[in-house]
């Protein structure tokens, strides 16, 4: 009996689970099974896994040879065995996602068993800014501010410190285990964490006191959820004060390379006894110049110094990054101007806000 029968069962991500004899006396099992495979990756990503099931001895091949910015530790192994390969990303800093295809077969039968995948590696890091964009080191203000941010290399900031005119300082410091996938912020007296995910920021942060991160806005008229991509919260609830930042976006996408301008923003700033600090709803205006050719989101100074959160200058909370910078603002207590800027490689190297309240012109200068 010469019988040749063969069933094949897709997995998540395109590999293959074979089951076939070709003869009675000459039976095999060959096949993949897929657990995990980060075929998505961030600009700044630089390391993630490969895990599989292998039937039959295997063999990867790269189908993009020129796609040399991902490099598997092992490209051929065994028959049953639980694979889990080490898989490396070099920074992308091209200013264009980029994409990498890798085959793998059953070396004994690979027209019974195979699959394929592709990496995607976007143009933007995990905090919203171009691969290449250049790293803010200082930034001083007119109103004697200064602010110093360090990088670590991946560009994620490990540090910021700000002194305001009379010395006074306050730190915030980061560090990322990616073995436990957590990061953690410490900000004056208070520490907290969250997992992260594989651009290396936390959906939300918590502390013993202090929680910080995004909240869901809600269709009073219906009690329905609105989805982000129409309208979401960003809030920081500290030991003396909360911060909320609501945004409306009216459904405009947040996929890592997108470009989305919030229409408005709704800022509450008030101390844990009641008392506002500030609670105005902006109507926003944009200029054409791109927020993402530097490593911080300049929006967030509009308000100066005293009212700008840390977390959000740096980028932390990267749906809160519009990609355009600000032209000004409108709430119905005054109106802002913001003039910026720019560097030959499009980073912004001066920008100035104007609040008619105030009656201010305060002046920022970034340095790099």
């Amino acid at each position: 009996m010469n019988n040749i029968c063969k069933s094949l069962l897709l997995a998540a991500v395109a590999g293959a689970l074979a089951t076939s004899c070709m003869k009675d006396e000459d039976p095999y099992r060959a096949g993949f099974q897929f657990a995990y495979a980060g075929t998505a990756v961030y600009a700044n990503t630089t390391a993630d896994s490969l895990v599989f099931v292998s039937y039959g001895p295997w063999k990867i091949t790269p189908e993009t040879p020129e796609a040399t910015w991902v490099q598997l530790h092992d490209l051929t192994g065994r028959a049953n065995t639980y694979n889990r390969l080490t898989v490396a990303y070099e920074q992308n800093t091209t200013g264009a996602a980029r994409t990498a295809r890798f085959s793998i077969a059953d070396t004994d039968h690979p027209g019974d068993a195979h699959a394929s995948w592709t990496y995607t590696q976007t143009a933007t890091r995990g905090d919203g800014s171009l691969g290449h964009a250049a790293l803010v080191k200082t930034i001083s203000s007119s109103d004697g501010y200064l602010a110093t941010i360090s990088y670590d290399s991946q560009a994620r900031p490990v540090r910021y410190e700000l002194k305001n005119a009379a010395g006074a300082t306050s730190v915030l410091t980061a560090s990322y285990n990616n073995t436990e996938g957590i990061v953690t912020m410490t900000w004056g007296e208070g520490t907290v964490r969250g997992l992260m995910d594989i651009g290396y920021q936390a959906p939300e942060l918590i502390g013993e006191q202090d929680t910080l991160g995004y909240r869901t806005q809600y269709y009073s008229q219906y009690a329905m959820t609105a989805d982000m991509t129409q309208a979401f919260n960003f809030v920081s609830y500290r030991r003396n004060s909360y911060q909320l930042y609501g945004l409306l976006l009216g459904g405009q996408p947040l996929a890592a390379d997108s470009l989305h301008r919030a229409d408005s923003l709704r800022y509450i700033h008030r101390l844990r006894t009641g008392q506002d600090i500030c609670n105005e709803a902006f109507q926003l205006r944009y200029s054409a110049k791109d927020n993402r050719h530097q490593s911080v989101d300049v929006n967030q100074l509009m308000l100066g110094f005293g009212e700008c959160h840390p977390m959000l200058l740096l980028s932390m909370f990267r749906y809160v990054r519009s990609t355009s910078i600000l032209a000004g603002a409108t709430s119905r207590q005054r109106s802002i101007s913001i003039d910026t800027e720019l560097n030959a490689d499009q980073s912004v190297s001066r920008m100035r806000v104007t609040d008619d309240r105030l009656g201010t012109t305060v002046t920022y200068t970034f340095g790099y």
